[in-house]
């Protein structure tokens, strides 16, 4: 019979199998799906945006793929059940496809923000509108984030080179935002992800 160990040892040599075609070691693999969970649920329910990683493109062709793919059906059913702020434009009944994102962390980083710019710049006004009157001032959401970008550091600093990507991908969009001075694009991007 079996101990638990060798269960353990035959599903870490399954995974190895599988997934060694792929050129990623199975802790690359893990630190990928961290990752990818972390920033899928840090972001805002209400603004749905969909992204993929992409592992090594097949083609150059593959990559630059934007066009939405026709099985993309995704949609929120509550979307007649949110408030909408003044000023801001009515919810898309689908969330947004971004294509296909691929190279380093800030590479896949900057592609999202250049495709979803004017999303994470709604975001980072949602977010800071109720987020100041809470912490008081700029400077104390500051001084939280600097602790975070650390946490980050320490967990998954590859996290950190996706934010910055997402930072300089969406500088246009969130230099045009309402508070385009209170932080730098950078901590707007690591409160959207840290709140």
């Amino acid at each position: 019979m079996a101990d638990c160990s060798d269960a353990a040892k035959d599903s870490k040599d399954s995974f190895d199998q599988r997934y060694a075609t792929s050129g990623m070691s199975r802790r690359a693999w893990f630190k990928l799906a961290a990752s990818v969970g972390a920033m899928a649920l840090s972001g805002d329910p209400i603004e749905s945006v969909a992204w993929s990683v992409a592992l090594p493109a097949k083609s150059a062709t593959d990559a630059a793929k934007y066009s939405t793919p026709s099985e993309w059906t995704g949609h929120n059913r509550k979307l007649g059940e949110y408030s909408l702020a003044q000023g801001y434009p009515a919810y898309e009944p689908h969330p947004r496809y971004l294509g296909e994102l691929d190279g380093s962390w800030y590479q896949i980083g900057r592609q999202y923000g250049e495709r979803a710019g004017d999303l994470i710049r709604m975001v980072y006004e949602g977010w800071y509108r109720e987020l100041l009157p809470v912490q008081g001032s700029s400077e104390v959401i500051t001084t939280y984030l600097t602790q975070q970008e650390r946490y980050y550091e320490f967990l998954v600093p590859e996290a950190l080179e996706m934010m910055h990507g997402i930072a300089d991908g969406a500088a246009t969009e969130l230099s045009a935002s309402a508070f385009p001075r209170e932080l730098n694009h950078f901590d707007k991007i690591l409160m959207i992800n840290s709140y």
